[in-house]
């Protein structure tokens, strides 16, 4: 994994390449670039939308060492993934017309299959969240 990782940034330097478990920054490009956070970019991939704003500021570097997994709880990405042609698309597209990509292509589909940051934060293993998914789903056939 690490190899292909360091493959993918060689030919694609500008893109994410981990999720935002994987990611450290230097703290003045971070606040340049205006933060990590839901208020610039409420939808999933906020880890790719950040990459790309940073990148606008100098090379993105991946270090081979650095070596993070997310939680194995996560398994479940029905909520928040994007489509193969939208992943394809991201490859693909010019660097030049990202902003675009980003703040109209993906805003928009997003928008409308409610795929929120947020939705990364449902626990789907707790039983807490299971008896409140199943409370909204007896009040909306009501």
């Amino acid at each position: 994994a690490r190899a292909k990782g360091r493959a993918a940034a060689a030919v694609m330097p500008t893109q994410a390449h981990s999720g935002g478990y994987g990611q450290a920054f230097r703290t003045d490009l971070l606040r340049r670039a205006g933060g990590f956070g839901p208020e610039i970019w409420p939808y999933c991939l906020i880890d790719h939308e950040v990459i790309h704003r940073i990148s606008k500021f100098g090379a993105i570097r991946y270090a081979y060492r650095h070596w993070c997994v997310p939680s194995s709880r996560r398994a479940d990405r029905g909520r928040v993934r994007w489509t193969l042609a939208e992943r394809l698309f991201y490859h693909a597209i010019p660097r030049a017309h990202r902003d675009w990509f980003f703040y109209a292509f993906l805003t928009e589909r997003f928008a409308r299959r409610r795929i929120f940051e947020t939705n990364l934060r449902e626990q789907s293993w707790s039983a807490s969240q299971a008896a409140r998914r199943n409370d909204l789903a007896l009040a909306s056939e009501a």
